[in-house]
């Protein structure tokens, strides 16, 4: 999970780092059969590939995150199907230089008020007791994109689910600049002015997060605490420039937290950003109206918290 988050951060602050050739479409679709044919057959699901591609066709992009992608249309096409169910890979390639991959499974399918949320960090569906991070489909977005690509959700039902990525053959990529432009991701870290920011939230999982999210800013140092009242004596020994504090914490919340930085004059000066994963118009505001400074939402938008480090943090090289 946390390399998944450190790649969507990567990716997010441009400090993706790509490995660009020449990529034979029908090595790399024998290349995922193999990889996926074990976990497949773990669940009892026939795993079927047709292609009409000639052998020889070739994009060029990023080998590994192409196996990637596939990996993981293919994980979840096997993980949300069905008993006596199947995974098809069908791929083609289309008059306007396309080589179109579909993933389609006999799944329970997506409800369409979920669609929409579907390449969106964190976001998982359902209530079907499968382990997972919801970073798979967001992580193959943006590899989809970087390598001229589109990856989008063809068609789902209560029969299933149609999973689509259309990549530029190597043709269309040589001629259209635009095509290759958002392949080249120079490396960046952020070289912003040097300052300590405090994270409050008692999930571990959360501080792990953002203790990853925050590696691209070269001098910042990180401290975290998973109580109120812990937050508050660091706060106090260590004078952050920034704090950033969740709603819900073990023994005091977040609210109460907030009110005793405001009220305390060692601490008042110093922003506090809430993190929490309610977002009515009415919370936002009470909170806003109490002191912090900002107020981001869970599932935790990487460009919204770099855009508020930047506030904080002014950046030497911006992205």
């Amino acid at each position: 999970m946390i390399n998944e988050v450190l790649e969507i951060s990567r990716i997010e602050s441009g400090n993706l780092i790509t490995s660009v050739e020449n990529i034979p479409i029908a090595e790399i679709l024998q290349e995922t059969m193999i990889l996926m044919k074990p976990l497949a057959q773990l669940a009892g699901l026939p795993l079927h590939l047709e292609s009409n591609i000639k052998p020889d066709l070739q994009i060029r992009g990023d080998h590994q995150r192409l196996v990637q992608v596939l990996v993981n249309l293919l994980s979840n096409a096997i993980k949300y199907n069905r008993p006596g169910g199947s995974v098809l890979i069908h791929c083609t390639q289309v008059p306007t230089g396309i080589c179109r991959i579909n993933v389609i499974d006999s799944g329970f399918g997506i409800a369409k008020a979920d669609q929409q949320f579907l390449f969106q960090p964190f976001k998982r569906f359902g209530n079907l007791g499968i382990e997972g991070t919801g970073l798979g489909l967001a992580l193959s977005e943006r590899f989809s994109k970087i390598m001229g690509g589109k990856l989008t959700l063809a068609a789902s039902s209560a029969a299933g689910s149609n999973f689509q990525l259309e990549i530029p053959i190597m043709e269309e990529i040589a001629a259209s600049k635009a095509i290759e432009a958002p392949m080249v991701f120079k490396p960046v870290v952020f070289e912003s002015k040097p300052g300590t920011v405090l994270i409050v939230d008692d999930n571990a999982a959360n501080l792990k997060l953002f203790e990853a999210a925050l590696t691209s800013w070269k001098n910042l140092n990180v401290i975290s605490a998973m109580q109120g009242l812990i937050g508050l004596e660091l706060a106090k020994v260590h004078r952050p420039d920034l704090i950033l504090l969740d709603l819900h914490l073990p023994d005091l919340s977040g609210e109460e937290v907030l009110r005793r930085i405001k009220s305390d004059d060692a601490t008042n000066s110093i922003p506090v950003v809430i993190v929490s994963a309610d977002s009515t118009e009415n919370q936002i505001r009470r909170q806003l109206e109490a002191g912090a400074s900002g107020y981001l939402t869970k599932p935790l938008d990487l460009k919204k918290l770099f855009d508020v480090l930047r506030t904080y943090f002014p950046v030497e090289n911006p992205a």
